[in-house]
């Protein structure tokens, strides 16, 4: 009987810990690495749209759709993927590269391709 009742404290714990004192469960922290250009925005427009869900690759943020997963390189002063969340939905201007540009600043976790170069919008 006394194996049952620890095994039960464990559980009803872990179903807790995830939680904050209002009982909600705490937000996903964003992914640590993000891609970025540190040269200017490379252009505006959409030349392409990509429509997906944000998600955590291995602490990159990288953007799942229905066409597969890409990692995003964005401009420095893309002020936009500050508030990006793993769960969140996202539409990103333009294109696919399989390389990313010169400049770009890649952490070692972003280096799986295909990149999504971000542009602004018009």
């Amino acid at each position: 009987m006394r194996a049952v009742r620890v095994t039960v404290l464990l559980a009803a714990a872990a179903a807790v810990a995830g939680c904050d004192s209002s009982g909600a469960p705490e937000p996903t922290p964003a992914p640590a690495h993000i891609s970025y250009l540190s040269t200017d925005p490379p252009g505006v427009g959409d030349g392409a749209l990509l429509e997906g869900t944000v998600v955590d690759g291995g602490g990159c943020l990288r953007v799942r759709s229905d066409s597969g997963t890409f990692t995003p390189v964005f401009a420095t002063a893309d002020l936009r993927v500050a508030g990006f969340l793993p769960g969140d939905g996202v539409s990103l201007g333009g294109g696919i590269v399989d390389v990313p540009p010169d400049g770009a600043n890649v952490p070692p976790a972003c280096s799986a391709g295909p990149y999504w170069l971000v542009v602004r919008p018009e």
